[in-house]
């Protein structure tokens, strides 16, 4: 231990010298670069300024870069609500599609399928009430409302999908013709 504290004084003594500037030894053959030796800043003869910005132009691109956030954002905002009202469109024809081929269906199956039917058009009522809030809604509130929506929507496309499924494997009215 006492050698290693000996070493690192002796290393802090022969670093300390070669940092003294009276030690006569030069590290670099350049000279010393100081401020004395750059030429004094002119403006150019245009007027314009030699890279200096002012308040007055960060303000106003600040503004300019907020006002291209926003167009942005409600440009977001709209192609979202378009995609999402052409996926709403094709769910609800094949909703319509269900209620149109129920009418096959058994008075049993038909009642059973007239209630399931009944329950994802409500919850396509409350998803559309929640892409209106979406449509109104401005700035970043949109995509707080955006992501709640989404959910709704993947929830709400999984049930008719599993709705569809199981309609189809449901057997259909039996006629007196198809009886063997």
């Amino acid at each position: 231990m006492k050698k290693i504290v000996q070493l690192g004084a002796l290393g802090l003594i022969v670093a300390a010298a070669g940092c003294s500037s009276d030690s006569g030894m030069t590290t670099s053959s350049s000279p010393p670069v100081t401020t004395m030796n750059k030429p004094p800043l002119t403006p150019p003869a245009d007027g314009s300024t030699t890279g200096e910005v002012t308040a007055g132009e960060v303000r106003q691109e600040s503004k300019e870069a907020l006002e291209a956030a926003g167009k942005y954002a409600d440009q977001a905002k709209e192609e979202f609500v378009a995609k999402l009202k052409t996926q709403m469109d094709s769910l609800d024809k094949k909703i319509a599609e269900m209620e149109d081929k129920s009418q096959d269906k058994s008075a049993e199956s038909r009642a059973k399928w007239d209630q399931r039917l009944e329950k994802l058009k409500e919850r396509r009522v409350e998803l559309d009430a929640q892409l209106e809030k979406v449509k109104a809604s401005s700035g970043d509130a949109w995509r707080e409302l955006r992501d709640g929506t989404q959910r709704a929507w993947s929830e709400f496309a999984g049930a008719v999908r599993s709705a569809a499924d199981e309609f189809d494997k449901d057997t259909p009215l039996e006629t007196p013709d198809s009886q063997p």
